[in-house]
């Protein structure tokens, strides 16, 4: 997650060269060094529908049924994403909740489909984590290491904030429980890998492993179809995956094949990638511009 400030760009920026404007007014709070005032909106928690694709208030919810407070500034920022501070007024207790949405300007049509991209990256990723976990659980060659963590993906709820300073009178924001613990990105969708460094502690050092072990089994199990990558988080829980697809279908950071082979052109298997049996390799098993 960047620290930076984001620029105020004119509003021509984007618009002639077809890459997306981002929001204007936008100063982090880690750079600032102020915590934001937070705003009180009614909400109504969305869920992703498989079978249709689409998002919609869950069963039984009310709309505009939710208390939330926001911060007016993001304190983190992403890729794609602006995090806010967030807590939900519940009777007689507080959720601390992180708030997230496009730093970008969005066209309206296409506000839910961000978020439903989003959805379907944390699905999947939680399927190859499940698988993940089991693999290695089973695994002979890594039986002996008692160390190896379960890991688990934080799934996001899409909470749809009743703002008549929006477009038709909504914001939507992917919504997920705060993290506790020591911040960390693992990898990131452009072939960045976070190598671990001498002074690491031991279980900073596994998490390493772990993480990119991660990436590498995705691709493996899905038969070179599909990569889990941008693996951050803390203590082997991971929040904001993204993944790669060979048709590109999950959203802007899907970069396909390409992709898949700058994480192999840095990333170094490890004694769980061994353990596991997954084939070392230098590009993805299909490097044809088909798919770039």
């Amino acid at each position: 997650i960047s620290t930076a400030v984001t620029a105020m760009r004119s509003s021509s920026v984007g618009s002639r060269s077809g890459v997306p404007r981002e929001r204007q007014g936008i100063v982090l709070e880690s750079v600032s060094g102020i915590k934001s005032e937070m705003e009180t909106f009614k909400a109504t928690r969305m869920v992703l529908d498989h079978k249709t694709g689409k998002i919609t208030p869950g069963f039984g919810e009310k709309s505009g049924g939710r208390i939330v407070r926001i911060a007016q500034q993001p304190f983190a920022q992403g890729g794609l994403r602006n995090v806010y501070r967030m807590k939900e007024i519940i009777v007689g207790s507080i959720r601390n909740l992180v708030g997230k949405e496009s730093r970008h300007e969005i066209p309206d049509v296409e506000r839910l489909r961000f978020h439903t991209d989003t959805s379907n990256c944390q699905a999947k990723a939680c399927k190859y984590a499940k698988k993940f976990n089991a693999e290695v659980k089973k695994s002979v060659n890594l039986e002996e290491n008692i160390n190896i963590h379960r890991i688990s993906v934080l799934r996001a709820e899409v909470y749809r904030l009743n703002d008549a300073s929006c477009k038709r009178g909504f914001r939507y924001l992917a919504v997920e429980e705060e993290l506790k613990g020591k911040y960390e990105k693992w990898n990131s969708n452009n072939g960045f890998v976070r190598e671990a460094k001498e002074d690491d502690s031991d279980d900073n050092k596994m998490q390493c492993q772990v993480a990119q072990a991660f990436s590498h089994f995705s691709y493996e199990k899905s038969g070179g179809e599909e990569m889990v990558v941008d693996i951050q988080g803390s203590n082997y829980v991971y929040t904001d995956p993204q993944l790669h697809t060979t048709l590109k279908m999950l959203g802007r950071a899907d970069r396909g094949v390409p992709g898949f082979n700058d994480f192999f052109r840095t990333h170094k298997c490890n004694f769980i990638c061994k353990g596991l049996g997954l084939e070392a390799r230098t590009k993805a098993k299909d490097d044809s511009s088909l798919h770039s």
